[in-house]
This record gives C-alpha cells, sequence and structure tokens, in this order.
C-alpha cells in the first residue's frame, strides 16, 4: 500500500473535553465531531509539559522537557537535536510546516523543508511582537496576566487574524504542491489560546448558553501549598462570577472558530491528496477555563494537563475510544514510525500503531509523565519546578521545595477536591508513584537548568536592545504591523454587552 499523507492538526491550549464527541453539550464542533467518528480517540492523552515551548519541544524531540533541555518558554531545542521532521524527512516525506510551533532563534524549520506561516509570538530572544500584533493595551492578554481576563469578551484580535492567515497559506500551498513524495504537514493554528476575546455574535450566542464552570466545594481547603502560591501570584482572587462567564463565552467561542478551520482544511486536504491521508488532531496543552476558579494552563490539574487526541484515515479503526494513557509524545513514536525514518535519541512514549490499526489495548499498567520548570530567579515571585505522573487511576504531583506531594483519585475525583496523600491505605501507591517518577525527574536539575535558561535569555534581551537584528519577514506574511488594522473591541469597556 502506498504510503500515506499524514496532515498534523496542532492546537494551542484546547481543553480535553470541549468538543461535542466529549460530551460538551453546547460547543458547536462538527469536524472534530466527524474526525473522532471516522477514526480512534483517546480520552486519556496529557501533555509532557502544560506550557507552550515545553510541550512543543518535547513533542518535536520526542524526549522528555529534562532530557532536552527545554523546560520554561525563554528557552528553546537545542538545534542539534534533531526532530519528527528530520526523520521523516530521510523516510521519504516531504515536510512541511505552517503556522506555529513556537521555536525561537534563526533555525525556523527544525528539519522541515517548507516553512509557511510563521509565529504571532516572539521568534527571537529579546524581539517582541505582541506589542505591534496586539497593541500597548491588550499585549499582556495573551498572557497569564489578570489584563486579559479584564479585557475579555466579543471582538476581533489577533487570534482570528493569525488564523486565517495560516489557514490560507496552507490552503495555498495544498492546492499548488506538485511534489511526488508522500506528504507530512504539521498545522499549528493558535485558536483557542487566550487572549479571551472572540467574534462578537458568536461570543454572545455562548455567553447567553454556557453555564458556570464546575467548581469542588473542597478544592480550596485541600489544594498544596504551591497551587496557593500559583494563584496569589495570579491576582485570582478578586475575579468575579462575570468575569468567569465571559472568559468562558469567549473560549468556547474561540473553539468553534477553531473547528471551522479545522473543516476547511480537511476539505482541501482530501480534494487535493486523496482518501489516502491521515488526519491526526491534537494540542500542546489544556486550559482551566473557570474550572476550581482557575484559568490558564501550568498545572498537573486534569483541566490543564490532558489534551484532546484523535487520529482518523485509511487502516485506522473507526469510531473508537481508548481510555488507556497515552501522551503527546506518543504522537512522535508514532510519526516517525509512519514515516520509515530513523528513531530518534533518547525517546519517551510509545508507537500506537498497533492500537490505531489493530485494536490493541494500551497497557493498564502503563504510566504517563509530565514536567514543567519555572520563571525568574527571585523564590518570592515564581513557580517552582514540578513534575507529574498518572498510572492507572491515580496521579501523583511533585513539587520541587516541598516535602509533601499531591496524590488524587482522577478516575473518581476528576475536579481533584480531596488530596489523598496522607491516607494511610495509600502509602504503598504513593511510593510507587514517587519512585518510579523519579526515575525520570530531578527537581534540583530542573531548577539549575532553569536558571541558566533565564541568565542566558536576561543577556540576549540586552544585546537585542542595542543590536540591528532583522527579522524574517517571510515568516509573517504580512501580519506584523499590520494585524493591528484588523483589531477591534465592541465597546470601551472592551466587551460586548450581552441581554
Amino acid at each position: 500500500m502506498k504510503r500515506p499523507n499524514i496532515i498534523f492538526l496542532f492546537t494551542d491550549q484546547h481543553h480535553h473535553g470541549l468538543m461535542g464527541n466529549a460530551g460538551d453539550p453546547y460547543v458547536r464542533t462538527p469536524n472534530l465531531d466527524e474526525l473522532s467518528k471516522n477514526g480512534t480517540k483517546f480520552t486519556n492523552a496529557y501533555t509532557s509539559c502544560p506550557v507552550c515551548v515545553p510541550a512543543r519541544m518535547a513533542l518535536l524531540s520526542g524526549q522528555l522537557p529534562l532530557d532536552n533541555g527545554t523546560l520554561v518558554n525563554q528557552s528553546t531545542l537545542n538545534t542539534n537535536i534533531p526532530t519528527y521532521a528530520h526523520s521523516m524527512n530521510i523516510g521519504g516525506y516531504q515536510t512541511v510546516l505552517a503556522g506555529r510551533m513556537h521555536l525561537y532563534g534563526t533555525d525556523q524549520y527544525r528539519g522541515h523543508e517548507v516553512r509557511l506561516t510563521g509565529d504571532n509570538t516572539p521568534m527571537y530572544v529579546g524581539y517582541d511582537n505582541l506589542t505591534p500584533n496586539l497593541g500597548k493595551e491588550y499585549r499582556l492578554t495573551i498572557l497569564q496576566k489578570i489584563d486579559g481576563i479584564i479585557k475579555s469578551g466579543g471582538g476581533n484580535c489577533v487570534v482570528q487574524e493569525y488564523d486565517n492567515a495560516v489557514v490560507r497559506d496552507a490552503l495555498e500551498f495544498l492546492e499548488k504542491r506538485d511534489d511526488e513524495r508522500p506528504l507530512m504537514m504539521t498545522i499549528g493554528l493558535f485558536s483557542p489560546h487566550p487572549p479571551f476575546i472572540a467574534e462578537a455574535e458568536r461570543y454572545k450566542y455562548y455567553y447567553n448558553l454556557i453555564d458556570d464552570a464546575p467548581v469542588h466545594p473542597n478544592f480550596e481547603e485541600n489544594i498544596h501549598p504551591a497551587i496557593v502560591e500559583w494563584k496569589r501570584r495570579r491576582n485570582l482572587d478578586g475575579v468575579t462570577k462575570e468575569d468567569w462567564r465571559r472568559i468562558r463565552a469567549a473560549y468556547y467561542a474561540n473553539t468553534e472558530f477553531l473547528d471551522e478551520n479545522i473543516g476547511k482544511i480537511v476539505k482541501a486536504a482530501k480534494e487535493k491528496l486523496g482518501e489516502n491521508t491521515i488526519f491526526i488532531y491534537s494540542s500542546d496543552h489544556g486550559e482551566s477555563m473557570g474550572i476550581n476558579n482557575l484559568v490558564w494552563k501550568t498545572t498537573f490539574f486534569e483541566c490543564s494537563v490532558k489534551i484532546p487526541l484523535i487520529f482518523s484515515g485509511p487502516g485506522i479503526k473507526k469510531d473508537r475510544v481508548v481510555e488507556g494513557l497515552v501522551c503527546l509524545n506518543d504522537v512522535t513514536r508514532t510519526l516517525i514510525d509512519y514515516g520509515t525514518g530513523p528513531e530518534l535519541p533518547k525517546p519517551y512514549g510509545q508507537n500506537l500503531r498497533e492500537v490505531l490499526e489493530k485494536g490493541a489495548e494500551i497497557d493498564k499498567d502503563r504510566a504517563v509523565v509530565s514536567q514543567i520548570g519555572t520563571y525568574g530567579k527571585n523564590p518570592d515571585d515564581k513557580d517552582l519546578p514540578a513534575a507529574m505522573i498518572r498510572k492507572g487511576d491515580y496521579k501523583l504531583i511533585s513539587y520541587h521545595g516541598y516535602d509533601e506531594v499531591s496524590l488524587y483519585n482522577v478516575s473518581e475525583d476528576f475536579l481533584c477536591g480531596k488530596n489523598l496523600a496522607n491516607e494511610k491505605g495509600l502509602k504503598d501507591i504513593k511510593e510507587e508513584l514517587l519512585n518510579e517518577l523519579n526515575k525520570v525527574w530531578d527537581g534540583e536539575k530542573a531548577l539549575r537548568l532553569c536558571d541558566e535558561a533565564m541568565d542566558n535569555f536576561h543577556i540576549m534581551q540586552e544585546w537585542a536592545k542595542k543590536t540591528y537584528f532583522p527579522l524574517m519577514e517571510k515568516f509573517y506574511n504580512g501580519l506584523t504591523n499590520n494585524i493591528t488594522d484588523n483589531w477591534s473591541m465592541d465597546s470601551k469597556d472592551n466587551y460586548i454587552e450581552v441581554t
């Protein structure tokens, strides 16, 4: 059989449950639902890191963040480390990257032969393209800052404009492509990542429809001290019920917008490439979207660390739901198997081909790990490194600098309302999980790598202020310095009035 074309649809900050096929009663995602119906969906997929750059570098390299040295957004993958694109190109695939991959530095290809639309967040250390893209008033709405909550609502912003550009360039490439090799194309979309600002009518629809986010009644009294500090640093105590409703409505609306773009890409790919095309859908991490009065990412609660994962195409079991534990690095191993290229060094994860094509089950004793680093060097103003392991029903979280861990039975307590770490009957499970996690996790090493990354970052920032460093304008396709022409909000209060 001729090797399949592969279209990898990779989005940013998509909550795993916010799809019709995942049971959400409100969101309209017919295109993702169709992919799920015609393929295999994984309901317990986890990211390798619940923040953008480390998750994406883990995906590219197949390695855990601690192994490839990329634990924070201010670091990037060493250019000597090969990626799945290198391997698949060696195996005979044309490798193309369109849109977001959150790469830093002059190498914006990382093994891809063709690079279309570049990122809408900084591609070079020290260069700020948030201001020209978003404007000074809205530049912080993309970050984990209270500004993004205060200024949430209905309107038009960089999320929509950027994704429209990525889709336009991807469709144009497919239409003109004449390469005889099978195609491996990664399409990186930014939706539904903040800003929590969505097209006005769509926003209004969800504002009037959705319910409040679930909040476990015992969550606050059981959370780890590290999470108490996490919330304090983000000023979440003053967020109102109305604030939560706005960000949720905008997030729902942007997820529907994402689904429309998925539909455009799938339709065009089938028309151009034919039925011998595999579609993979996933995201770098999740979004808390008000659950337990949390927002954004960077925690190991299910809303932040779980991801959607769907495979659809020839040879893949249809309308199948797999509940076994998988991770983002499994996508890397699976891609390389399809690509028949060399295995990458120090790989983490498993090849899912047997599960996808033969209906094999995931080993019930399998464990998956996620890791995250820290920012800055002020101990009073930074989240410390942490790591999570999930095995069976239980999840353990280890926070560097704390003796105490968190332990949850996520099968029974999805909202993580009860920390079981001190339950006498679970001592053996806690020790087993902690020992297994520590085989691939070293909090002190992670802290050292993060401190080194921040030292390097600050020097590069100063250098960038004093040195002319030309941008690769072709990666922006006219977005930078022009995107604000299309920016608008619907009222002076930064969100539309809804009745």
